[in-house]
Formats: structure tokens, sequence, C-alpha cells
């Protein structure tokens, strides 16, 4: 691209981007620029500039492949914001994000990862002055019903905007704003030629040596890999990898079997793309979306195989393999990750430390505390250099300045003598937090460590959402924990009966509508909730009664309030459930899938605060445990990889009123039998499955049963496995063993009159 010899009120878009082009690749850096104005100047504005670069495209005098996200049914040529994700480890040079279609901050996040240096990203929107103001249609994805937005976040965004010198801006009155010219030191080391050789430096060098040597490592420990965006991290692995499979291989192998996962197939396009291109001859993986499938797909070299299979995969499956490697493994729950990482100590953690699709904080926070348990010995490597642009690129910069994504916890420490009664408890609205930067910085950095699924949409929620209520927990001025609510009213109560058959979904209500329609209870609909969204206390304050007591607090004002219920949704695993249970919550509903990125199911616990919404509570509970017996037995493969103690603890929280009646006569009879030894195990089962509920519901059965006898009967009775599969899972000493200490325990369970 060539220096325009115009001035700047006279430039147009094309003009812009040439000179923004220009300046980047000699800075080794990415541009941003801004197009602002109205919506009819910057349709006009994006649709040439549009035409012109794929007019040079199809001319092939450009090598600026082009994407424009907008609205496709008006622009053919576009694809949706939220489809960015079929993008994800590609590179585009040139990007045009149309946000007059609507914001979406997670999109915006993406989009910045895909661009390399000497690229830009074109974003158009409204006039700066009135943009604050804009009726953004991306409030209509999460804003309920009837509530009109905060309408902050697109403030913060136009601040950040001028405070930042980094972008371009160009006006209907034309280039307003440009950055300072980079200094010509930077021309002198070519990035793109330096990045096609084998290593993009030395770090990344050294992060390949370590995990090719992990595989003749006899008692090798993990690996764990951290890095920012654009660092490498997974083309590090993908060199890795072919190196390991090549036709001169380090290992003495004779052929070596590699396995790779990741919260979704697509994640590991890069990997494969960078082993497919060291190991000549191979068709690369092609991206999420095409007809070939990436699950159970292979990869061959001359020393071994690379295989693909999903986190639940492997656990179900339990191949053997030399080495398994896991990206982005932030997105992945910790139980989950614990499982992999014992069953597959030779293993590779890649994570992202801060992301758009969640982030990697809150997994080098929580999960290596197990590391360090199970493995001492452990290796951490960070990447730090960027691969893909080089330092101070302020692209970058303004996406991590917007959408907080490098935000961090406050750097305070409890002391000696502390007692969770010196916290200051408030109560603080979105437009406080607007107000005051560094509170804001902290509390969604603890939102972030606390769940792996934060985003930047989060954010938005977090300040745009009237519904939403936010308390903070402070230790001398700095954060140390937050929780977060939103309002759930009752049903409008034409739309209960549309909801409880499927025909309506509302926007926010999540408690009245699942319980009115998977639950399947009209009346669900006519009570008020205050759900917890996230709850989250800073890491070195963790386990001194915090969290319990920002609960007891919300449930204070949630009484004030006449709320009915005080409730959360989560993914159910051990550690969660026994905070709500220490909390007073009581379970009421258990979902029957597993979420496609965590592989853990969700869950609803509920505190009813009044006596009609207790009573009604008990129903739900009732009804529930009897479905749950039921969706365990006939859907015992898709429960396979669940822990057994989540199960214990659910059905022990529930009430045993009524569950004694749903057992007959015959039932109790047929036990009697199998504890006498007059009947066999399998004949029995059936009348024990029934029992099953009563007995870890009732706490006196409970008590009887001991933790190693409860989880046989579960996996016998409910998720339908095999007296051998038990027998080499518990460590029975044989069928008979296991048998003859279950009919010593069904004596002490048979009611006795």
């Amino acid at each position: 691209m060539v220096d325009c010899d115009v001035s700047n009120d006279e430039m147009t878009l094309i003009d812009v981007l040439k000179s923004a082009c220009k300046q980047a690749s000699v800075a080794g850096h990415r541009a941003l620029v801004v197009v602002s104005g109205t919506c009819q100047w910057a349709n006009q504005q994006q649709c040439s500039l549009v035409s012109y670069l794929s007019a040079q495209q199809e001319k092939c005098s450009s090598p600026y492949p082009l994407l424009w996200l907008s609205d496709p049914e008006q622009a053919p040529s576009a694809i949706k914001p939220r489809q960015i994700k079929q993008w994800l480890g590609r590179e585009v040079q040139v990007v045009v994000m149309d946000s007059f279609i609507g914001l979406h901050p997670d999109s915006f996040g993406a989009t910045t990862g895909l661009i390399p240096a000497g690229g830009a990203l074109i974003w158009v929107i409204p006039e700066l002055s009135r943009w604050p103001v804009f009726d953004d249609p991306e409030y209509q994805q999460f804003i309920p019903q009837g509530l009109n937005p905060h309408r902050l976040f697109l403030k913060r965004l136009k601040d950040c905007l001028q405070g930042f010198s980094g972008h371009w801006l160009f006006t209907e009155k034309g280039l307003m704003k440009q950055p300072a010219v980079y200094a010509e030191k930077n021309s002198k080391e070519d990035l793109s030629t330096f990045c096609s050789q084998t290593y993009a430096n030395a770090e990344q060098q050294s992060v390949v040596e370590e995990v090719v040597g992990l595989v003749e490592k006899r008692n090798a420990q993990p690996l764990v890999l951290t890095a920012d965006r654009g660092r490498g991290k997974s083309a590090a692995l993908g060199i890795a990898v072919a190196q390991l499979l090549g036709p001169n291989p380090t290992h003495n192998k004779p052929s070596l079997s590699i396995l790779a996962t990741a919260p979704r197939k697509q994640a590991l396009a890069k990997l494969w793309q960078h082993a497919n291109e060291e190991l000549s001859g191979y068709q690369p993986l092609k991206p999420e979306g095409s007809k070939q499938e990436a699950a159970g797909q292979s990869l061959t070299g001359p020393s071994g195989q690379l295989c693909f299979l999903s986190p639940q995969d492997i656990l179900q499956q339990q191949p053997v393999v030399d080495l398994l490697l896991i990206d982005e493994a932030a997105m992945i729950p910790v139980p989950i990750l614990t499982k992999l990482v014992m069953a597959y100590p030779k293993c590779v953690l890649a994570s992202t430390v801060h992301g758009y699709e969640g982030t990697g904080r809150g997994f080098a926070v929580r999960f290596q505390r197990f590391l360090r348990q199970h493995f001492p010995y452990f290796q951490q490597m960070t990447l730090e250099a960027p691969v893909r642009w080089r330092l101070g690129d302020p692209l970058e910069a303004f996406s991590y300045q917007a959408l907080l994504l490098g935000a961090n916890p406050a750097d305070v420490m409890p002391t000696a003598d502390f007692c969770p009664e010196q916290l200051t408890l408030t109560w603080l609205d979105a437009k406080d937090l607007i107000d005051n930067e560094r509170q804001l910085s902290q509390l969604f950095a603890l939102l972030v460590l606390a769940h792996y699924q934060t985003k930047p949409s989060d954010l938005r929620q977090l300040l745009d959402d009237p519904s939403g209520r936010l308390l903070v927990a402070e230790w001398q001025g700095q954060v140390v924990g937050t929780l977060w609510a939103v309002e759930e009213p009752p049903l409008p109560e034409p739309l209960r009966e549309p909801v409880w058959l499927g025909l309506r979904r509302l926007k926010g209500q999540l408690l009245p509508q699942t319980l009115t329609y998977h639950g399947g209870d009209k009346q669900a609909g006519a009570f008020a909730y205050l759900r917890v969204m996230r709850i989250a206390v800073h890491p070195d304050w963790q386990r001194l009664g915090i969290g319990q007591q920002l609960v007891a607090r919300l449930r204070q004002y949630a009484q004030q309030a006449q709320y009915d219920y005080i409730g959360t949704s989560f993914g159910l695993t051990a550690d969660v459930l026994s905070f709500w249970l220490r909390c007073g919550l009581l379970p009421v509903r258990w979902g029957l899938s597993a979420d496609a990125a965590s592989g853990v199911f969700s869950a609803v616990m509920l505190q009813p605060l009044n006596d009609k919404a207790e009573s009604r509570g008990t129903v739900w509970q009732q009804e529930h445990l009897l479905a749950l017996r039921y969706w365990l037995t006939a859907n015992h493969m898709v429960f396979h990889s669940l822990d057994c103690e989540v199960i214990v603890q659910w059905v022990s929280a529930c009430s045993a009123q009524d569950l004694f009646r749903q057992i007959s006569l015959r039932d109790w009879e047929l036990i009697s039998g199998f504890a006498k030894g007059q009947r066999g195990l399998l004949l029995t089962l059936p009348a024990i499955a029934n029992a099953l509920a009563y007995w870890l519901a009732d706490k006196q059965s409970h008590q009887l049963l001991e933790p190693r006898y409860r989880e046989a009967l579960i996996r016998l009775a409910w998720l339908q496995e095999t007296e051998r599969q038990v027998v080499c899972k518990l460590k029975f000493n044989g069928q008979k063993n296991l048998c003859a200490a279950l009919r010593q325990v069904m004596q002490n369970l048979i009611p006795h009159t």
C-alpha cells in the first residue's frame, strides 16, 4: 500500500485504510480504524470499502483477505458477528465490523484475535456523541422484557475510545484522529519473515523442546503452558506434534500415539494446521462447519498418529496413549481436568491467560492447587512475547482496556485475626461501577477467577441489565468478594400456559421458566425469585465464610423485598453443591444433558422465604427426586462420567417426606429376602432401586450406609452397571464379597415395623 498525498479532510476511508495498514506494517502492529457517523453514511462507507477490497482480491493484486461482520440480509457477503467462532484459528488481514446491527462484546474480542500484524479492524459505530443513547439491537438478547437498559456499557466504551491515542477516527468531516508515527527502528525486523521460520522466537522453541522431551520421561508430570492471545501457544503444540510424528523422531517408540482434546474441536485448528505444515503431504484440519468431522479424525506421520477425542469421550473410553495434549484447558471444569490428569499424568495443559471465550486466570489459581498437591514437580511455562504482532500493539491494548481482559484482583491479604464481620458489605448499582474503574476492575477480575466461562458479554450485562443486584464485600477499600443476582418476577399470567407448553421463551426469568417448563408446574410461574448469577471470593480470602455471609445478606434483602425464593442455577460439581447446601439452599431440578463445553449437568437450587413457597418447594423436590431415579436409570449412559458423590449429596439433601410411601410392602419383602440370602442380587435390584432414594434422603438410613456401599448401590440400581464393573471400580474382593457385604447392609436398612 502507498502513502496518500491528500489532506485529512479529503481522505476517503480507502485512503485511511491504506495509510493505517502501512503504518501498522512498519511497526509490526494492527490498526484500529473507527468509522463514526450516521447510519446511512456509515453504511455507504463500509459498502464502498468492501466493494473495493473485494475487487482487489478478485484481481489477485491484494494480499488482504477480508471478513465483513454485518447483517447478511442487507449485505450478502457478510456474516453475523455471533458466527465469528467459525473463523477462530484463522487469520484475516482486514475485518469490517458493523456495530449498527448490535455490538456483541464477545465477537469484538474474538475478532481482534484474527488479525495479524499489518492488518486492520474497521470498526463502524454511531456518532460518538450519540453512541451511549443508541438503541443497540444487542439489548434484545439479554434485557428482560419490559425493562430499559442502563446504557452504561456503551458510555464506558466511548470514554475508553476518547481517552485512547492509538486509533484512527474517520467521520463525515474526514479524518479526525490518527496515531503518532512509529519509530523507524521497528521496521528493521520483518515480522512475517521471522514468523515463517520453524520457531517464532526462543520462548516457543523452549516450549516445543519440553513437550517433545515429555514423551521419553518415565515418571513424567504435567506441563502447564499459559499465554495471552497471539503468543503462538497452539502453534508450539502443533510443531511439537510434527517433530514427534516426523521421519526423524527423538523418541524410541515404534509408533507414537498422541491424543489431543479441547472443549471444542475447532479450538484445535491451529494445532492441526502447524502439525500439517511441518508434516508435508497431509491435509490440514478443516474448520468446524465443513463436511469433514474433526471428532475422531487422525493425522498420521511416519512415526505415529495424532487423534482427537472430546474430554468426555476420553474419560469414557480410556484409550492408551503416549501423550495427551489439552488445549484451552481453562474452559474445561476443574473436576473433569482432575480426572484427565490423574488418568494421563504425561500431559500438556495449555490455556489462554486472558481471553474472550473464558479465562485462564481461574484455571491458574484453582487447578494448580490440585497439581501442587498431587504432582509437586509439575512444570510451568509461559509465552510472553507476541508472535503475530509486536508488543505495544494498539488493538490489543484497547481490547484489554475496553473489555477488562487484563483485570486483576486486589492485592490484599487477610490478617491473622480476620473475621467476616469486619468486612464492609455494600449494595452497588451500575452507575457506581462506571464512576470507579478500579472497583469495577477488581470486581470483574473476581468474576473471571470464579467462573471458567466469564466473558466480555458478562461485563455488558453487569453494567446494562436493570434487573441486576450487586453486593460487594470490601476490606479496607479493596474488593474481596461479590455476589451478582438478578430479579426474576412472576411470569405474566397470560404467558404461563404458553411457557408450560414450550411455545414461549422470555428473556431472563430463568428460574420461573425452567420450573414451569422443565419442572412441569404451571404454578412455578406465579412466584417471584431472586437468582444468584455469580458469587466470587478472592482466592486468598476463600474458606473464611465470606461467600455464606454474602448469601445471608442476599436472603435478608430478598425477605424485605418480599420475594418468594432465592435461588441459583449452576454446573453441578461436588464442591459447588456443597457450598450451596451450606448456605441453606435445597435441590429442585437437575438437567438431563451435559453442557457441551464443560461436560457438567445444570442444577437448580432454591431456598423458600415464606410458608407458601416452602410448601410448593417441597412438592417440586419430591417430584424431582422420583423423576431423577428414572432419569439416572433410563439414561445411565449419559451420566456415566458423573461423580457418585454428587448424586449422594444431591439426594441426601432432599426431603424424605412421602418417599417411604412410594415403596410397596412387596419391595420390602423382596429386599428382606435378599438380606437373608434367599434371593439373588440381580432379582432384587428393581426393589432396591425403589428404596434407594428413601435410604439416601432419610437421615437415619443415610448414616447406616457407608460411602462405599452408597456408591455400589447407586451404580448397580440406578446407573445400570454390572456387578463385575462395580467390583473393579470399588475394589471389592470379587462378586461374592460384594453380594455378601450388601446383604449385611440391607439387614440394617429394612424397617422393623
